[in-house]
């Protein structure tokens, strides 16, 4: 996690979990493939703004925004992912944090340095830990949390599995190539075992950079 040298996804838990996936989406047709379905189906194609509208029973997504919005029924459970289908499938997390930056051609970088040094700091998180769908890197109790969630308790077991995101300066270029790929999968457009491949020719150059 900390120094990535290659990229998974040809790794046989991995095509397992594609194909099962897939399977969800294009057979079972458990889940909406793309927005003109979800549009088609409730009038709405962002599937976090149907939800906070009640539109959704059910959505994937990060529990921020939950506070930002007024939600139909304010009760809301917080249940993680599915385990993995195989044997030693385990529990998974999409929680990642978001680098702090200064740019590099500012005219204040004292000032900037300044600034990021306070926002992560004792007294900077302490602030952040009172603000609605914020999470501090301190210990910090999280008041705003069992006011929106029916089972906050979870909501920290997820937290302690996150792992760190690998960013780079061309990791919206890597994230295309995987997107573009996995896109054609869930839209039944392509084996999964080849858009895998494609991924696999063309993303590991990014870490070898």
């Amino acid at each position: 996690m900390k120094k990535p040298t290659k990229l998974l996804y040809d790794m046989p838990q991995t095509l397992d979990a594609l194909r099962f996936l897939q399977k969800l989406i294009v057979e079972s047709k458990v889940m909406a493939n793309s927005s003109t379905t979800l549009n088609n189906a409730i009038g709405q194609t962002n599937n976090i703004a149907a939800f906070t509208q009640g539109k959704l029973g059910m959505s994937s997504g990060w529990l921020s925004y939950l506070p930002q919005h007024t939600l139909t029924n304010s009760n809301v459970d917080l249940v993680p992912y599915p385990r993995g289908p195989g044997a030693g499938g385990r529990y998974t997390t999409d929680i990642g944090p978001w680098g702090l930056s200064i740019y590099a051609k500012s005219k204040h970088p004292d000032a900037a340095f300044r600034l990021i040094e306070f926002l992560t700091g004792y007294e900077g998180q302490r602030v952040m830990s009172g603000l609605s769908g914020a999470t501090s890197v301190w210990p910090f109790q999280i008041t705003w949390l069992p006011e929106n969630v029916t089972n906050p308790e979870i909501y920290a077991d997820l937290l302690m599995a996150g792992t760190l995101r690998l960013v780079n300066r061309e990791r919206q270029q890597l994230q295309s190539i995987i997107d573009s790929n996995l896109n054609s999968i869930w839209a039944g457009n392509t084996p999964v075992e080849i858009a895998v491949r494609q991924i696999m020719e063309q993303g590991p150059q990014f870490l070898e950079k």
